[in-house]
């Protein structure tokens, strides 16, 4: 659901902040992919999504994956 350009500019994120590591970078992925998709579907259609997340990632990777998304944002525009 993420364009290519996009997914490029999370692993620079990642590359630079996190020391491109790769979990980081799969958390990174899929936070920005969930996030795109509730844009489109909604809340109610994603939440799971955000649940399964949070179960999949440990506090740590999952944080530093978000930050990854809220970092390439600021830098970046859907």
């Amino acid at each position: 659901m993420i364009t290519e350009e996009y997914t490029n500019q999370i692993k620079q994120t990642v590359d630079s902040y996190y020391g491109g590591d790769p979990k980081v970078l799969e958390a990174a992925k899929e936070w920005a992919s969930i996030k795109a998709a509730r844009l489109m579907g909604g809340r109610y259609h994603t939440d799971f999504l955000f649940r399964e997340f949070h179960e999949k990632y440990d506090a740590s990777i999952g944080a530093q994956g978000i930050e990854a998304v809220d970092i390439t944002n600021n830098d970046y525009s859907l």
